[in-house]
Parts: structure tokens; C-alpha cells; sequence
């Protein structure tokens, strides 16, 4: 049970002020006595103080700790890199992204605000993220990035697919028909007469039959 911070100084004051009293006295046995209890609720304020830190100084004493621990590996920007057609990697920790800087030879960017720091490593298609930030309910610009790409992402997949059958190119041939789409191919046919360059398009696997 953690001891209150007004009873651990109420004990420091009391023991050193036997201390002294014995040391005045010539009662040196006490005051050694006296004194090891002084050193013992310095020790127990210590504690105390380290314990009871305010979150937000903790917070910001772990980033600035990381800046100046790893600083030849950190390069401090001031806009979000270019994430697009990035396959995103969430780091567990920091010790996660120095082992991914140390493997792939790749600076660690980063950006450190008042109530938030955000990390990025890229390498080639890979992006390996870690955000640490003061409150955790609070969104950070990277997750808005992230969001809105992922976002973007949906929405591109979405029109691709539903935008499949009504691109199709169909070509008869030898009793079959088949479905060219841009979807696939991305140069549109010009015209269904050119059977040549519209057969060379065309995969066996979108083969149909024939229309009656």
C-alpha cells in the first residue's frame, strides 16, 4: 500500500528533527539511528514523486527521451509523407522500428507536436508506422490520412467491380463469345471489326457461350 505523499514529508521532518535533537544532545547511537529513518522517507518521497509525475510530463519525457536516444536514425519533417500504394506495417514499438531501420538501412521520419508523436519508415512498398499520443481517444493527422486512404481505397475497388459489366467488349468467334473490358485490358478496343486485335485481347477464361 502506497504510503500518502503529506505522511511521508510529515516522517521525513519528524526523523530529521530527532536527528538533529540527538546530535545537539551527543546521543550519536540515536542519531544514526534518527538518520537512517531520514534516509529512508528521502527514498520513499523519491518514489513517490517518480510515481505520482504527471501523465502529460511522462508522456512528453518518453518522446524526447527516443529523440535524443536515436537521434542519428530520426529525421524530424514537417508534412506527412506520400503513403499512397503503401502497404501500412503498425509498429508494436519503438524497439520495432530500430530493428526495421537497422535491417533496411531507412531513416525513421517523425513528427512531434505538443500531445502527440508520430513515426514513419518506408521502404519500397512497405510503410511501418508507430503513433504514441497523450490521450488516446484524441486522432492524430496520420489516422486521418490513414482513414482517408483506406477510404479512397473502398471506393476505387468498389467502381472497378461495378463497372465491370458495363465496359464489356463482346467479339464473336468460332461459336463463342467473349468479354474484353477495359477493367482488364486498358486499351479500349476501337472498333468490333478489328477481330484480330480484339482475339489477341481476349483470355480463354472469359470465354461464354454462344448466344442463341
Amino acid at each position: 500500500m502506497k504510503l500518502d505523499r503529506k505522511v511521508i514529508i510529515l516522517l521525513f521532518f519528524i526523523c530529521s528533527i530527532f536527528t538533529l535533537t540527538m546530535v545537539f544532545l551527543s546521543e550519536y547511537s540515536l542519531a544514526i539511528f534518527g538518520l537512517v529513518f531520514t534516509l529512508f522517507t528521502t527514498i520513499l518521497l523519491f518514489i513517490n514523486n517518480k510515481d505520482n509525475k504527471n501523465p502529460y510530463t511522462k508522456f512528453k519525457s518518453e518522446i524526447t527521451g527516443i529523440i535524443k536516444t536515436y537521434d542519428s536514425i530520426l529525421v524530424n519533417i514537417l508534412d506527412l509523407p506520400n503513403l499512397e500504394e503503401k502497404k501500412i506495417v503498425n509498429a508494436s514499438s519503438f524497439r520495432d522500428l530500430v530493428n526495421a531501420e537497422y535491417e533496411f538501412k531507412k531513416p525513421i521520419f517523425y513528427i512531434f507536436k505538443d500531445d502527440y508523436a508520430e513515426f514513419i519508415l518506408i521502404n519500397k512498398e512497405e510503410a511501418y508506422i508507430l503513433i504514441k499520443k497523450y490521450d488516446d481517444e484524441m486522432v492524430t493527422p496520420l489516422e486521418e490520412y490513414l482513414a482517408e486512404l483506406e477510404k479512397n481505397s473502398d471506393v476505387k475497388e468498389y467502381e472497378k467491380f461495378n463497372n465491370l459489366d458495363k465496359t464489356g467488349v463482346f467479339v464473336s468467334k468460332d461459336d463463342k463469345e467473349y468479354k474484353v473490358s477495359p477493367v482488364w485490358k486498358k486499351e479500349k478496343l476501337k472498333s468490333l471489326n478489328d477481330k484480330e486485335e480484339a482475339n489477341s485481347a481476349v483470355d480463354e477464361e472469359f470465354a461464354l457461350p454462344k448466344r442463341k
